[in-house]
């Protein structure tokens, strides 16, 4: 891999995981222990939902895209190979998915035994927990809700011998297919992971890419960036604007191709704007490896923010707009301040918990 290419992966990622937390800061229904707040004026509205659930859904593909292109980029399906894999995953993977979930759950816990926090929590309280809640907090529906990502990736992992073989033989009729199982909804067991066909098939992708011999993610393809992103934009507008006009199957197969489209769009106009240029000089270029830090800090701190916000400045079409956009910023500065601390001032304990990265 050149040292471009590497580049870019870093700072598609690291923009990819800014839509994430912007995702995930969605204020239109806001739930508290006592009362669902609801704002929906018209261009709140639009604003959210073009943005959350149009522009920032380009986010998740895109990590199991490259997830897919680096784990299949030096492949070794050896019985010693796999085991290396699993092993390295293990510490990449399960180590930190099983430390954020920990500590997701004890923030949890210190802010509900809070004097007047009770209104912010809708669920059980954690004190409340049997043994066998615990564990499935734990081990299966973590409170950062955000780590699903991790479990689908995990289990993807696990399956990767098999992907490799569909992959290797079947080639682009394997991707089609599993493209089609999750365009029309196969049910995988929801136990794998939430959004688990789309993984598959951008998982897949990402491994097709990765072990052809020619590198597609390392060609140049500017015109056809700028197009792609032209359409993708339009289809963004026309999805958002009929979200509440056609059936729900429709605005999701809409979502779904602005989402695939929108994979396409980002990766290749990223030439068009940087092609030639190099980000490994600059000074900031380091806060684009805390990518991994972001997605596992930012929940639930976001949602701290998003309800603090809301309670302090009330709920209205301008404030939920505003704590829209204040709270994430607020919380990726928090975590690039927390992450970028952790890694000078306590680097083993950081590379623990980010599983390496």
């Amino acid at each position: 891999m050149n040292k471009y290419l590497s580049e870019k992966i870093k700072v598609i990622q690291f923009f990819a995981m800014i839509l994430v937390v912007f995702l995930h800061s969605y204020n239109v229904i806001v739930n508290f222990k006592t009362e669902t707040l609801h704002t929906e004026n018209e261009v709140n509205l639009f604003v959210q939902n073009f943005i959350t659930n149009g522009i920032a859904r380009v986010a998740v593909p895109l990590f199991f895209l490259l997830s897919g292109y680096l784990f299949f980029l030096k492949p070794d399906f050896s019985l010693q190979g796999i085991l290396t894999k699993y092993r390295r995953r293990f510490k990449s993977l399960v180590i930190p998915y099983l430390f954020w979930s920990v500590f997701g759950l004890l923030l949890f816990f210190t802010l509900q035994n809070l004097p007047y926090a009770e209104n912010f929590f809708r669920n059980e309280p954690v004190k409340n927990f049997s043994g066998a809640k615990l564990a499935d907090t734990i081990l299966l529906n973590p409170v950062p809700y955000q780590l699903w990502f991790i479990k689908s990736l995990l289990v993807l992992v696990i399956l990767s011998p098999v992907i490799y073989f569909l992959t290797k033989y079947l080639k682009l009729v394997w991707i089609v297919l599993a493209a089609l199982l999750w365009f029309f909804n196969f049910p995988y067991p929801l136990v794998l992971g939430f959004e688990f066909g789309l993984g598959v098939v951008f998982f897949s992708l990402g491994a097709f890419l990765g072990l052809q011999h020619k590198n597609y993610l390392a060609c140049y393809f500017p015109r056809a960036g700028i197009v792609a992103l032209i359409l993708w934009l339009v289809l963004l507008l026309v999805q958002t604007i009929l979200i509440d006009a056609v059936p729900l199957t429709t605005y999701v197969a809409l979502q779904k191709t602005s989402a695939a489209l929108g994979v396409f769009a980002i990766w290749y106009f990223y030439d068009v704007l940087f092609k030639g240029q190099s980000f490994g000089d600059k000074k900031y270029f380091n806060l684009f490896s805390l990518s991994f830090f972001i997605f596992a800090f930012h929940e639930p701190i976001l949602t701290i923010f998003k309800k603090g916000l809301i309670f302090l400045i009330g709920n209205t079409e301008f404030t939920s707009i505003l704590v829209y956009f204040l709270a994430p910023i607020i919380t990726i500065i928090i975590s690039l301040m927390v992450g970028t601390f952790l890694r000078q001032k306590a680097t083993s304990f950081y590379q623990l918990i980010t599983g390496g990265r």
